[in-house]
């Protein structure tokens, strides 16, 4: 469907958010043809019963789990990327069997009635169904009942899905947002990340749910920092106008432009700000000019730290040190991201380690996006569950345990009640001793680290081997 529909995705996704043809076909198109190719791969491998060990108590008999579908699921997905924000769960929700209701956004009319155009043609109307229209038809739908519900959106109406979803005891997976930070250490290759972090700004006009929302930067390089990041817009667009370069999207709606024009304008007001970049705005056009501000603060006066931005406004905040930085950000709601800047790897680490969000992406930003292993998902107000290849799969899907018994009946009398609870009998003692386990002892637990560190060194074809050594290894360092 994709293949063969690719001018008119880009052309409909082009009329909704005025990206040009190859900008649509990277972010969406390509990105979801990936996640699909990914599916595809990986089904049967995914869909394997896998059998499980055991305990001596169980030996004679199979015990196997296998990922099972739900059911039927509601998929609500959003408008920013219209195709890759719902065909991209949709690929794993079929691969792990559940058929699907697919709601489209009405903010992206075009690309919405396009792809509700497309799926039934291509697809059996009783695995999937397609439904646009606004908030009548999302309340419709909540009051069905689903097997599992999949939103993609804004933390306040992913509380009344929340809500709606807990009287039917529905499960539900939320990919939010939130204030992602990126973090800038004094030891930074200045120019690098500056044009990377205004990428990640930038595309799609910023409107995207991992976008870089504020810096935090190291007051030692903060000047060197803002005009690197002043410069790179140049580096990215070229020299042409970015109110008429086609390189350069627009805001989706006048509703949201204004949101953004008021956010931009009572910031200009606050005391000590100044605007260091950009500015210029046009309703007509919806066209809000990538805009940098310094002189913010971490307190509360300013109104671009008080919520998600969504869009190309960045403020720029001078810190003293990086833990500054990380407890700043850890008083916050968690982020889905966040984006350490340093050529230190324990200063990376440290951030890494120490801040609490969804994702995060060393010396970049956003591109964590795009690699199918890695889950993508956020926690507390950024989102709950994640998805993307292999962990998409287990999302649409439940562990289920199945237990062969093979144990003759004999083996099974010393469980029954005459046996295992009378202290006479001659089973009681041994039913308790089959039934406790032991914790391992420090040399047993030394000889397992040992041996998974030889394991990644020597790998896992030279198992008996690096079990040897780690016995050995165990032997001479116990206490």
């Amino acid at each position: 469907m994709v293949d063969e529909n690719e001018s008119l995705i880009c052309d409909a996704l082009h009329k909704d958010l005025k990206r040009c043809k190859d900008e649509n076909m990277i972010l969406e198109v390509l990105s979801v043809k990936n996640q699909i190719a990914d599916c595809i791969t990986h089904l049967e491998e995914w869909n394997e019963t896998k059998t499980v060990s055991t305990s001596l108590l169980w030996a004679m008999d199979k015990c196997q789990v296998k990922r099972m579908p739900f059911g039927t699921c509601l998929i609500i997905g959003t408008w920013n990327y219209a195709v890759v924000l719902s065909l991209g769960p949709l690929a794993p929700c079929l691969a792990g069997g559940n058929t699907a209701v697919i709601k489209f956004s009405e903010i992206t009319p075009n690309i919405s009635d396009l792809l509700a155009t497309l799926i039934p043609r291509y697809m059996d109307n009783r695995i999937v169904k397609c439904v646009t229209g606004a908030v009548p038809e999302i309340t419709c739908l909540l009051e069905q009942k689903f097997d599992l519900i999949f939103y993609t959106g804004n933390t306040q109406v992913a509380k009344i899905i929340m809500q709606q979803a807990a009287k039917t005891l529905t499960p539900v997976i939320l990919e939010l947002g939130g204030k992602s930070p990126v973090i800038v250490d004094e030891n930074v290759d200045i120019q690098v990340s500056a044009k990377r972090v205004m990428w990640g700004k930038i595309t799609n006009c910023g409107q995207t749910c991992i976008a870089p929302d504020y810096i935090l930067v190291h007051k030692k390089v903060a000047k060197q920092y803002v005009e690197a990041l002043k410069a790179s817009v140049k580096d990215l667009i070229g020299d042409e106008d970015i109110k008429t370069t086609p390189y350069y999207g627009r805001i989706s709606s006048q509703r949201h432009f204004d949101r953004l024009k008021k956010m931009l304008d009572d910031q200009k007001k606050v005391s000590g700000v100044e605007l260091a970049y950009g500015g210029r705005t046009d309703r007509d056009q919806l066209f809000i000019e990538p805009t940098i501000f310094t002189g913010v603060t971490k307190d509360g006066n300013h109104p671009a730290m008080k919520d998600e931005i969504f869009g190309p406004l960045l403020p720029v905040i001078e810190i003293d040190n990086i833990q500054e930085a990380i407890d700043f950000v850890n008083s916050r709601p968690h982020p889905l991201s966040y984006y350490p800047q340093s050529k230190n790897p324990r200063v990376i680490q440290k951030v890494f380690d120490e801040v609490k969000g969804g994702n995060a992406v060393s010396n970049d930003t956003v591109v964590n996006f795009a690699v199918e292993t890695l889950p993508f998902g956020g926690i507390g107000d950024s989102g709950l569950g994640a998805y993307h290849g292999i962990y998409g799969f287990e999302a649409f899907t439940r562990p289920q345990a199945f237990m062969t018994r093979n144990t003759p009946e004999f083996l099974s009398e010393p469980r029954y009640q005459k046996n295992a609870l009378n202290p006479k009998s001659f089973w009681h003692p041994l039913v308790k001793i089959l039934l406790a386990a032991k914790p391992p002892s420090d040399f047993q637990l030394t000889v397992n680290q040992w041996t998974r560190t030889l394991l990644k060194l020597v790998g896992g074809s030279r198992g008996a081997l690096a079990l040897i050594v780690g016995l050995v290894i165990g032997f001479f360092i116990r206490k």
